[in-house]
C-alpha cells in the first residue's frame, strides 16, 4: 500500500471512529451515562462506611475500571466481527463485479480490490473468472493462485510478478500481455494465445503449454523446466538463457526462436521445427542453436 493509499485508510479509519463516538455520546446517551454513575455512586455511598471514603473510591474506581474494560473489550469484538462481515459482503460484490463482460466495470473493481489489499494478499486465490474481460488490466503482483480463468481475455494486461500457480488459463488471450517473473508453476495454458507476450523470468515449471501460440513471445531467463510444449508455436520468440531441460516440445516449431545459452538438456525433441527451419533428428547438433562459441553459431543468425 502506498502513502497516498494509507493517508486515505487512516482518514477513513478517523471517520469511522469520529461516528462511533457520536453515536454513543448523543445528548440522551450522555445523560444515560451520567445517571448510571449518579445511581453507582448512590449505591455505594449507601453500602459504605462515610468515614472510609478513600477506600470507597478505590473500590468505586476499581470495579468501574473492570467495568469499563470489558464494555471497551465486547465493543471491540462485536466491531470486529461487523467489521469481517461488512468486509466479506464487499469482497463478495467485487468478485462479482470483476467477472462483468464490461471492461470498465471490471478496471473499477481492480482499482477498488487494489486499494483494499485484497488483490495481493490471497483473498482472489480460487477466483472463478471464466472468460472474463480483463483486457489492458493493471495486475501487477497479484495473487490468482488456482484461479479459473477459462477463456478469459487478458489482452495487453500487466501481470508482471503475479500468481498464477495451478491456474487453468486454457484458451486464454495473453497476447502482448506482461508477465515478467510472474509465478505460473503447473499453470494451465492449453491452446492459449501468447503472442508476443513478455515472460522474460517468468516460473513455467511444469506448465501445461501444449499447442499454445508464443510466436514472437519473449522468454529470456525464463524456466520452462519439464513444461508440456508439444506442438507448441515459438516461431521468433526469444528463449536466450532460458531453462528447458525436460521439457517436452515434440512436434514444436522453433524457427527463427533465439535459443543462445538455452539449457535444453534432456529435453524431447521429436518431430520439432528447428531455428533454420530443419526438422530435429537423433543426429542434430543442438549447440549449433544453443552455444554461441559454436563454429557455426554466428553464421546462421545473430542473436540479442
Amino acid at each position: 500500500m502506498n502513502l497516498a493509499d494509507t493517508m486515505q485508510q487512516r482518514t477513513q479509519d478517523e471517520t469511522k471512529a469520529r461516528k462511533y463516538l457520536n453515536d454513543i455520546f448523543t445528548p440522551e446517551g450522555s445523560t444515560l451515562i451520567t445517571l448510571a454513575i449518579v445511581i453507582a455512586i448512590i449505591g455505594f455511598l449507601t453500602n459504605t462506611d462515610i468515614n472510609n471514603l478513600g477506600g470507597m473510591f478505590h473500590e468505586f474506581y476499581a470495579n468501574i475500571s473492570s467495568e469499563l474494560i470489558s464494555i471497551a473489550i465486547t465493543v471491540a469484538f462485536i466491531d470486529s466481527i461487523n467489521k469481517r462481515r461488512q468486509d466479506n459482503q464487499e469482497l463478495t460484490r467485487l468478485k462479482a463485479l470483476l467477472a462483468s463482460n464490461e471492461s470498465v466495470v471490471t478496471k473499477i473493481a481492480i482499482a477498488e480490490l487494489n486499494a483494499c489489499g485484497w488483490l495481493r494478499d490471497g483473498s482472489l486465490q480460487g477466483v472463478q473468472l471464466r472468460r472474463g474481460k480483463l483486457q489492458d488490466t493493471q495486475l501487477r503482483g497479484a495473487n490468482l493462485q488456482g484461479a479459473n480463468l477459462l477463456e478469459v481475455n487478458l489482452q495487453g494486461a500487466d501481470l508482471q510478478g503475479a500468481n498464477l500457480k495451478g491456474a487453468i488459463l486454457q484458451g486464454a488471450n495473453l497476447r502482448d500481455a506482461i508477465l515478467k517473473r510472474a509465478k505460473l508453476q503447473g499453470t494451465q495454458f492449453f491452446q492459449a494465445n501468447l503472442q508476443g507476450a513478455g515472460l522474460s523470468e517468468a516460473n513455467l515449471q511444469d506448465a501445461t503449454l501444449v499447442r499454445v501460440n508464443l510466436q514472437r513471445a519473449i522468454l529470456k531467463r525464463a524456466n520452462l523446466q519439464d513444461a508440456d510444449l508439444r506442438g507448441t508455436s515459438l516461431e521468433e520468440s526469444t528463449l536466450r538463457s532460458a531453462n528447458l531441460q525436460g521439457a517436452d516440445l515434440r512436434g514444436s516449431n522453433l524457427q527463427g526462436a533465439k535459443l543462445a545459452k538455452a539449457n535444453m538438456e534432456n529435453a524431447k525433441l521429436e518431430n520439432a521445427i528447428l531455428p533454420d527451419g530443419t526438422k530435429y533428428s537423433s543426429e542434430t547438433d543442438m549447440e549449433r542453436f544453443t552455444n554461441p562459441d559454436h563454429p557455426n553459431f554466428l553464421f546462421l543468425f545473430k542473436q540479442s
